[in-house]
């Protein structure tokens, strides 16, 4: 399988408004309160959050302290490593075992049917069968989109047409996946708002009709943050986790981003693995979640 870009290509923005923002900041001069207000700015700023960024720096301090550290050229490797401890509290990537149904959820625009493409397009590529549903069936562009993924990698589709029943549409699905012996099945869904209480019960109906149909099958659900979108993707993940029982975490849209950090506070406050990161557009930039690859990419080597 062709090589995907690289974490250092996808956070190179992230990096820079990071290191241009502590240019000066990690120097050879002594450490002084003010330094620390200054980091944990910085960290706010690439959407770390307020309280995930007090206790990133409340950390950094208690280790400089303890290791009586006076020079600030030595806190770029504190922080690197406090940040690479807070991302390997739980194993990272994807922990699901085949066969397996995944379904992914999501708002509308968060990358979510792209994300389920490149997935598709991994594990066939690794010589799994594949198969896809398009049971977003209101939005025919999500429909045409992931048809289009998968024609392109000879992968089935189930789809119906538009305005269909998505739990149908997942009932469809789960049979022809358990009488194929598929070893994965991902599910598309409408990118739900979650503020809509009608729709993320939908959400749950879909989820158990495909826990009812599963026979041998492992069932998994994902969310796919966009890291444009800041921290509104803590919200987001909150009221998903409530309709569904959510697995892992999905980050698309690193690369457009110049304030990567929002992955920081999404394992910091949930009990989540984040499996995958998208580091650009093409088939293969989708990357297994590396904590140390990220912190170097985030912070430079």
């Amino acid at each position: 399988m062709a090589e995907g870009k690289s974490y250092s290509s996808a956070l190179k923005e992230t990096n820079r408004s990071f290191m241009n923002r502590l240019k000066n900041f990690f120097s050879g001069s002594d450490i002084t309160d003010d330094d620390y207000e200054e980091l944990m700015e910085t960290l706010i700023l690439c959407d770390v959050g307020v309280e995930c960024a007090d206790i990133l720096t409340d950390e950094v301090r208690a280790k400089v302290e303890a290791r009586k550290v006076t020079r600030k050229d030595q806190l770029v490797g504190i922080l690197k490593e406090t940040l690479i401890e807070k991302l390997s509290q739980r194993p990272s990537g994807p922990d699901f075992e085949l066969p397996a149904i995944i379904m992914a959820v999501g708002v509308n625009g968060s990358g979510k049917t792209t994300t389920i493409g490149k997935m598709a397009y991994k594990y066939s590529q690794e010589g799994k069968k594949v198969m896809v549903a398009a049971a977003d069936t209101f939005r025919a562009a999500a429909v045409e989109q992931l048809a289009s993924w998968a024609e392109s990698f000879n992968v089935p589709i189930v789809r119906s047409e538009m305005g269909a029943d998505p739990a149908s549409v997942a009932f469809d699905a789960v049979v022809s996946a358990t009488a194929k012996e598929v070893d994965l099945l991902i599910v598309d869904t409408a990118g739900r708002l979650q503020n809509k209480v009608n729709l993320m019960q939908e959400l749950g109906k879909m989820h158990n009709v495909l826990n009812k149909g599963k026979k041998e099958m492992n069932l998994y659900a994902f969310i796919t943050v966009d890291a444009t979108s800041g921290l509104n993707v803590l919200s987001q993940t909150d009221a998903f986790m409530r309709a569904c029982n959510v697995n892992g975490i999905a980050v698309s849209k690193l690369d457009s981003s110049s304030k990567g950090g929002v992955l920081i506070p999404l394992v910091m406050q949930y009990d989540l693995p984040v499996w995958y990161i998208g580091t650009g557009e093409k088939a293969e930039d989708l990357r297994i979640f590396d904590p140390k690859e990220y912190v170097e990419a985030m912070l430079g080597e």
